[in-house]
């Protein structure tokens, strides 16, 4: 083998990782857009939730704050 050829297998096999990681990239980015949505609908379920619990007992949901 020569030196020409040790070269372009590096070029050939840094080319095929680079694809691979942007798709993983790729992957993440969707994973991270489905993470946040899903937190929003939590929120919302939460909120839900709260309103059900106060108009049922007449009870405001805590504050978050010890006393």
């Amino acid at each position: 083998m020569n030196q020409n050829e040790k070269y372009e297998q590096l070029l050939e096999n840094f080319t095929k990782k680079r694809t691979e990681l942007k798709a993983r990239l790729l992957e993440l980015e969707n994973i991270n857009i489905e993470y946040g949505r899903t937190i929003e609908e939590l929120d919302r379920l939460s909120g839900c939730i709260e309103t059900v619990e106060y108009l049922l007992h007449g009870t405001l949901p805590p504050d978050g704050i010890d006393e």
